[in-house]
C-alpha cells in the first residue's frame, strides 16, 4: 500500500520546481521504463501492478530499485497519463555536462526556445532514430523531464542524453575548443562558429527569397486598399440610410445603439469575407500541393493561422468601420413624422 508520503512526492514531481529540489522525475508506461536499466539513468523507485511485475521479474533487481506492487486505483492516483499503463518508476535525474561530449560522438544537435513539451519530446525521439546521442538545449527551453516529453520520447530519453547551458557560454567553449585545435595545426579554416535560433537560420541562410519578402509587401498593400474601400463602401451605405436613421433616432434610438449595429454589420461583413479568404488559400494550397506534389499533409493551415486570418478580417473590418459609423450617429432626428 502507497504511503502519503510516496503519493504527494510523486505527484509533486510535476512541477519543475520539485523535480530540482529531490533531484528526481517520473517515467510511466512498459516501453519507457523496461528500457531504462540499459541507459546512465539510475531508476530510485517501480511502483507496478502484479501482472507487470510478473512478465519483468528481476530485471530490476539487479539495479537495486525499490519494487513496490500497487492496485489500480493506487497506480490512477499518482499517474500523470489518463489512462495508467501498468507501471510507473521514479528516477534520478543525471548529472550532465557538455564537456563530456567528444569528436566520437558524431552529430550533435542544438536546440534553442523550444517549450512545447510534445515537440521537444519528438525531436528527441526522431535524433534517436537517426542515430544523434546528444542534444544541446538552451535554458529557456521546456524541461527535459516534464512529464509530458518524457512520454512524448518513447524511450528515447534513456538513449539520447540532453544537456542545457547558456547559448553564448557554449558558442564561447565551441570558439575556445576551435582556437586550440587552430594552435596544434588541425584547423586550417578561420574561425566561423555560430548558433542560430530557427529565425536567424533562415534568415542566415537566405531561404526566404526576396520574391516571397516582395509578395508579403504587396499583401498589407492589398489590405490597406481593402480598408480603404471599406470606408468608402461603408460610408456610402449608412449615410444612405439617412432617413431611417433620423426615423430611428426620432422614435427615440440612442446615438450608441445605431453606433453598436453599425460596427456589428461591419463585423459581420469582416468575418464573411475572411471565411472567404481563407476558402480561396486553401485551394491555392490544394493547387501547390498537386504541383510540386508535396506529400500528403504537408502543405496545410493550421487553426492558429485561420483564427488569426478570421480575427484580422473582422478586427480590419470594424477599424474600417468606425468613421462611417461615426458620422451616421451624427445625423439628427426627424423634426417631424407624419402619420395617417
Amino acid at each position: 500500500m502507497l504511503s502519503k508520503s510516496q503519493i504527494q512526492l510523486i505527484q509533486s514531481l510535476k512541477q519543475i520546481k520539485f523535480r530540482r529540489e529531490h533531484g528526481l522525475f517520473v517515467a510511466e508506461g512498459p516501453k519507457i521504463v523496461e528500457e531504462l536499466p540499459g541507459s546512465d539513468i539510475q531508476v530510485k523507485a517501480v511502483y507496478a501492478l502484479e501482472e507487470w511485475l510478473e512478465e519483468n521479474q528481476g530485471k530490476f533487481e539487479y539495479i537495486k530499485a525499490e519494487i513496490n506492487r500497487v492496485t489500480s486505483k493506487e497506480l490512477e492516483r499518482i499517474s500523470n497519463l489518463s489512462t495508467p499503463n501498468k507501471v510507473l518508476a521514479v528516477c534520478h535525474i543525471p548529472e550532465r555536462d557538455t564537456e563530456e561530449i567528444s569528436d566520437e560522438d558524431g552529430s550533435v544537435i542544438a536546440l534553442d526556445g523550444i517549450r512545447d513539451p510534445g515537440n521537444l519530446g519528438t525531436i528527441i525521439r526522431t535524433a534517436d532514430w537517426f542515430g544523434v546521442r546528444h542534444i544541446i538545449c538552451s535554458e529557456d527551453c521546456v524541461d527535459v523531464y516534464n512529464p509530458k516529453v518524457v512520454q512524448a520520447t518513447m524511450g528515447s530519453v534513456s538513449r539520447v542524453k540532453v544537456y542545457y547551458t547558456d547559448r553564448d557560454e557554449y558558442l564561447s567553449h565551441l570558439n575556445a575548443y576551435v582556437n586550440e585545435q587552430k594552435r596544434l595545426g588541425r584547423f586550417a579554416r578561420p574561425l566561423n562558429n555560430n548558433i542560430f535560433n530557427v529565425m536567424e537560420w533562415l534568415e542566415y541562410h537566405d531561404v526566404v527569397a526576396n520574391d516571397s519578402k516582395v509578395l508579403v509587401g504587396l499583401s498589407f498593400l492589398f489590405l490597406m486598399v481593402y480598408l480603404l474601400s471599406t470606408i468608402a463602401l461603408t460610408l456610402t451605405k449608412f449615410v444612405g440610410k439617412k432617413a431611417e436613421t433620423s426615423l430611428r433616432r426620432a422614435l427615440g434610438a440612442s446615438r450608441r445603439t445605431i453606433f453598436n449595429q453599425q460596427i456589428v454589420e461591419v463585423g459581420l461583413i469582416g468575418f464573411t469575407g475572411g471565411v472567404i479568404g481563407l476558402s480561396l488559400a486553401a485551394l491555392g494550397l490544394v493547387g501547390i500541393e498537386h504541383l510540386y506534389e508535396a506529400p500528403g499533409g504537408l502543405v496545410k493551415m493550421d487553426w492558429v493561422m485561420v483564427i488569426t486570418a478570421i480575427g484580422i478580417a473582422i478586427v480590419s473590418s470594424m477599424m474600417a468601420g468606425l468613421y462611417p459609423a461615426w458620422r451616421v450617429c451624427k445625423i439628427p432626428p426627424a423634426t417631424q413624422l407624419k402619420t395617417q
